[in-house]
């Protein structure tokens, strides 16, 4: 082979190699922002969640006698204290 040919390959190949390069880069930017997408929906999904059980605590709270919770309250400390020793 003559230098003139095999510098034309040799170029040829480097490009090549730039091009899958650059396009494996845009494929992994794509699949990160897909990512990043479906995180902030979980997030957003999680949060609603979240807000629904709060609610339903607090409409449970008041709809329950005060001696209800206290008892609760205490056999959710005993219970704390036996799960320690």
């Amino acid at each position: 082979m003559n230098t003139r040919m095999q510098s034309a390959m040799t170029k040829s190949a480097r490009n090549g190699r730039t091009a899958n390069r650059s396009k494996r880069q845009s494929n992994s930017a794509d699949v990160v922002e897909q990512l990043l997408a479906e995180l902030a929906a979980r997030r957003v999904r999680l949060q609603e969640l979240l807000h629904m059980v709060r609610l339903e605590v607090a409409r449970e709270m008041a709809l329950e006698p005060a001696s209800a919770r206290r008892a609760c309250r205490i056999s959710s400390t005993r219970l704390r204290a036996v799960r320690v020793s």
